[in-house]
């Protein structure tokens, strides 16, 4: 599930701002830009709704995610949209009520999709040893994979990326064999 970070210290220093500073990382369909590079996206719309109708206006910063969680936890900016709550981000941020789910899935090459096609769950990867996987730095994929990402037998078999393109380049390119993605961004 996630959760806007609507850090309430809006109710104190916030109330007297015109602007709060937004962090996001581009991410589709939920906040991006078109070809206009125009903000768009699921959680824009969402944030400027709540926004107007509390009177606010937003500043919007573009930024790797692990970024726009090392400027929130400096309170260089105010809040971010499609957070998981995990305790680490409690230390810095409170949360809003979940707004959405999400399904997260392991995307893999066409081509290789019969080579894996008896995988049907995290734990079938473990004595896979020609099995790497891409995924985003510092992003949750929730407590599954949490608990996956700590099996020692994936310890040298998990690539982290600021950025998903990079990522999706080394899977096409066969270098790694499967990405973390929330199957909407596709």
């Amino acid at each position: 599930m996630y959760r806007v970070l609507l850090l309430w210290c809006l109710c104190t220093a916030a109330w007297a701002q015109e602007s709060l500073q937004v962090g996001w990382a581009s991410w589709h369909p939920f906040s991006f830009r078109d070809e206009q590079q125009q903000l768009q996206g699921l959680d824009i719309d969402l944030l400027q709704a709540i926004f107007s109708r509390a009177g606010f206006s937003a500043s919007y910063s573009e930024m790797p995610w692990a970024r726009v969680l090392r400027e929130l936890e400096f309170g260089t900016i105010q809040l971010t949209m499609s957070a998981n709550q995990t305790a680490e981000r409690e230390r810095y941020a409170r949360f809003s009520l979940p707004y959405r789910n999400e399904e997260t899935v392991l995307l893999v090459r066409r081509q290789d999709r019969t080579r894996w096609q008896g995988i049907t769950q995290l734990s079938d990867l473990l004595p896979r040893q020609d099995f790497t996987i891409g995924m985003m730095r510092d992003f949750d994929y929730g407590t599954d994979f949490r608990t996956f990402m700590q099996s020692p037998q994936m310890q040298d078999r998990l690539l982290a990326r600021l950025r998903m393109e990079p990522l999706l380049k080394l899977l096409l390119a066969g270098r790694i064999q499967g990405v973390v993605i929330d199957p909407m961004g596709l």
